[in-house]
């Protein structure tokens, strides 16, 4: 390593000899890549052992694994006792204050892995993909929404004159969402593009035009059954929601889940709005059908037999939900995870939320966040919604016990 102008430093590309010498000191997987095949093969001979001779024939990647493995082997029997604590940090401050460069790659992963499931909800104000002037931010969403495990798309028309649904705005979104996978994969440009995310559509419903929830799920990740609800307790839902059941087994404890998109009228129409949320979150709770007969609880599942499922409503509720006035801690619910002092809408109103079961908050982390859009519509100005997508990740767990 030299000096090279003011306050940096590069590092000198080592001789194999030199790599050899050092039992590749601070010399990884991305180092040796970018040494010539010729001198990958010169080191693995240098790094061979009696008892491991090194096969010529491999291929590249595969003879730097040979290489490092030889290091770790050399490295396990020149180690010295294990130093005290205070001398071992002693040790890593000399290195710090030195500068010396680390190669990540020799650095250990000593985080246990998590699964992690990725939603968004997004009030879509009519999907307007096809508006002029807002194809780059369409484009824009598209790219990062193709990020998400589970989309839920509100406020989309239903298009019921439209024959061909691929050319529908719900299809169009779709098909940029899997270009978009297909580009974040580094798939090569002559391979087909995949069907990355299924796409489920609620039956028609609301006061005027029609409309339509969406659901984007990707792979592999599975639609089991969804379900429209019009209805809760006798009371018409205005935008009925879409509820879906999806099972991800990559989680290790509850594999299940139950997702329901929902938009309530606006605060125009307060008491409709609060009267539609209270008898719907009553309905889920109590009408085992109303949740396509998965368990609320933990509970449930156990004494029915049952894989336990967990429970996530998302979207515009045109209102902060408060169990005073929408009973959520009765229906089994927590409070919403967005708090109520965060802007959601152009307006600056708190309207859009998550709410989840009170078992799944129990075994799972979360983490939300408000997508805010660079250009919102409000006024005279033009953008994708008034609305801001909202996300939330849910990460599992290990509980007491397990």
């Amino acid at each position: 390593m030299h000096r090279k102008g003011r306050g940096r430093f590069v590092m000198t590309k080592k001789t194999v000899n030199e790599l050899a010498s050092s039992n590749l000191r601070y010399t990884g997987e991305k180092r040796l890549a970018s040494y010539t095949r010729k001198e990958i093969e010169e080191l693995a001979v240098l790094m061979s052992t009696r008892k491991s001779v090194p096969d010529l024939t491999l291929n590249t990647i595969d003879l730097i694994k040979y290489i490092l493995e030889r290091k770790c082997e050399k490295q396990a029997v020149a180690s010295p006792s294990p130093l005290s604590p205070n001398r071992a940090a002693m040790r890593i401050q000399e290195k710090v204050r030195s500068k010396k460069v680390v190669d990540p790659s020799d650095a250990p992963n000593v985080l246990k892995s998590r699964h992690k499931l990725k939603i968004v909800a997004f009030n879509s104000l009519k999907l307007r993909v096809g508006r002029v002037g807002l194809e780059m931010q369409w484009l824009g969403l598209m790219k990062t929404l193709s990020a998400f495990d589970i989309i839920l798309v509100s406020e989309v028309p239903a298009e019921e004159r439209i024959d061909d649904p691929t050319k529908t705005r719900a299809y169009m979104l779709k098909t940029g969402l899997d270009l978009f996978y297909h580009e974040s994969m580094d798939r090569d440009d002559s391979d087909a593009v995949e069907d990355a995310f299924q796409m489920v559509l609620s039956e028609p419903s609301g006061p005027g035009n029609p409309e339509v929830h969406v659901a984007f799920v990707r792979h592999p990740i599975r639609v089991v059954q969804f379900t429209t609800q019009k209805s809760a307790d006798g009371t018409n839902l205005d935008h009925a929601p879409l509820t879906i059941l999806v099972e991800d087994t990559r989680f290790k404890t509850q594999q299940r889940f139950l997702f329901t998109s929902v938009h309530f009228p606006p605060s125009a129409r307060a008491r409709a709005r609060d009267s539609q949320i209270a008898t719907f979150m009553k309905e889920y709770a109590t009408n085992a059908s109303f949740r396509l007969n998965c368990p609320l609880t933990a509970k449930g599942a156990k004494d029915a037999r049952m894989a336990r499922v967990g429970h996530v409503i998302a979207g515009d509720f045109n209102t902060y939900p408060t169990d005073e006035v929408h009973g959520l801690k009765s229906s089994g619910f927590s409070a919403p995870l967005i708090g109520e002092s965060i802007s959601t809408s152009a307006g600056g109103e708190s309207y859009d939320n998550f709410l989840i079961d009170f078992d799944t908050e129990a075994s799972f982390s979360t983490s939300t966040e408000v997508l805010e859009l660079s250009i919102m519509q409000k006024g005279g100005v033009v953008g994708l919604s008034d609305h801001s997508p909202i996300s939330l990740i849910l990460t599992e767990q290990t509980t007491k016990g397990g």
